[in-house]
């Protein structure tokens, strides 16, 4: 344009500062503001509140203020546009305090700019992920007083935040208020409190919520479908979890990568292998593939006592078939190994382990006992994913260690000669 003699106007400038900003690249947005002020083209409200998300967006804070500062030197007022940037930006980079401040702000002057439910919904939100519950609720009183209502996505964020702290009867409150109020719940209301219920340890509560979903025309979404499919599998119900499964795909809902790699795992939690290779089976023809903590289930089993000889064949023609695969995800584990403790000083062949690996192996045969016994008797989900974490760090040891020694000596390997000796 500049070589034809045509020079830009403020909306050319506008619409460049807003594609060097949704592109992430702030610094070439600041390039072409700076350029457009020098040539005397000068930014308008929509200029700034462009570059102000832009900055927003990065979480660069402090270069978002001096820029609003600018901007009021240059005459222009925050309008509603740049009080939600700003507060929206300063709740993603969790400084809801100040988001806080600029609210009060807004109150403080007067009618001229009224905070919209977007406003608050930002607010509430934050507050809530920040465990701030009791302040969450004095803004959610405070939007109500001043005539804004809250809409589905206000309430939804409340119940996150309770569910997510365990305080099951205050969200139970929030929804008769959201019902009492004319608020319709959304597919992501009930995928907030099945996963909070699900949270709370109260499973059958949760399988009965989803259950109703098809009465009030609700399509539940993958991840609703897929937690579905984690609960039933931890009540040890594979038949309906595969179910659930065929449901989803006959109702128009595609599973993903991670839905078939929930239903392996609960296959695999509960020694059923030739379940769990056919859903590998469906998931691979779908294009998907094994993530690495299915694949790290797949070779603790192959050591395991109980599995039998036939099902361990089964097992080792799947790592056989799939070995890239399966050596991307050995790479990944060994990656992590080296964070944790250092294999040092072992014969594979000859399984000379260090102490300090004989005590992860013993730790991780209890560990899964314990979690046997404590999924059985009912325990909370949290607290089962608590020792699930744990365990995973001890079979990252144990898969470094011990796939290496099974695949070089095949079926003479015996998991009970390691424990024995470790022991």
């Amino acid at each position: 344009m500049l070589d034809n003699n045509i020079a830009p106007n403020i909306q050319t400038y506008s619409t460049l500062v807003d594609s060097y900003c949704k592109e992430g690249n702030v610094v070439e947005a600041r390039a072409i503001f700076e350029h457009m002020t020098k040539r005397g083209v000068h930014p308008n409200i929509i200029t700034y509140n462009t570059l102000l998300d832009g900055y927003c967006l990065r979480g660069e804070m402090e270069e978002a203020e001096k820029l609003l500062d600018i901007m009021v030197k240059d005459g222009l007022m925050p309008d509603i546009v740049t009080f939600s940037t700003l507060i929206n930006g300063y709740c993603k980079s969790k400084e809801v305090d100040k988001a806080l401040e600029m609210l009060e702000d807004m109150h403080l002057k007067g009618t001229r700019i009224n905070p919209n439910v977007y406003i608050y919904c930002t607010i509430i939100d934050a507050l809530c992920k920040d465990k701030r519950l009791q302040f969450a609720i004095k803004i959610f009183k405070d939007m109500q007083d001043r005539g804004v209502a809250p809409d589905v996505v206000t309430y939804n964020a409340l119940l996150d935040g309770f569910l997510r702290n365990a305080q099951v009867d205050e969200a139970i409150s929030i929804r008769k208020e959201m019902e009492n109020n004319g608020v319709a719940p959304d597919i992501i209301t009930y995928n907030i409190i099945i996963n909070g219920l699900c949270e709370a340890g109260q499973l059958v509560e949760a399988v009965e919520v989803f259950s109703t979903l098809v009465a009030k025309r609700l399509q539940p979404n993958v991840t609703m479908y897929t937690v579905m499919i984690k609960v039933l599998c931890r009540q040890g119900l594979l038949g309906n979890a595969t179910k659930i499964l065929k449901d989803m795909v006959d109702n128009g809902c595609s599973p993903d990568e991670r839905s078939y790699n929930t239903i392996i795992k609960g296959c695999l939690n509960a020694n059923d292998i030739g379940m769990a290779l056919d859903h590998l089976h469906t998931m691979t023809s779908q294009g998907f593939a094994a993530d690495v903590d299915t694949t790290s289930l797949f070779l603790c089993l192959l050591t395991s006592p109980n599995v039998t000889d036939t099902d361990k064949a089964l097992l080792q023609k799947y790592v056989l078939e799939n070995k890239e695969g399966v050596d991307k995800h050995i790479t990944e584990l060994r990656s992590r190994l080296e964070c944790g403790p250092k294999v040092v000083g072992i014969d594979h062949k000859k399984l000379t382990l260090p102490y300090s690996h004989k005590v992860i192996l013993i730790l991780y045969a209890l560990g899964q006992c314990l979690i046997i016994h404590l999924d059985r008797v009912g325990t909370p989900v949290n607290a089962l994913e608590s020792l699930d974490n744990f365990l995973s760090d001890l079979k990252i040891c144990f898969v470094g260690i011990i796939l290496p020694a099974y695949i070089a000596n095949g079926p003479k390997f015996s998991h009970n000669n390691i424990a024995a000796k470790a022991i």
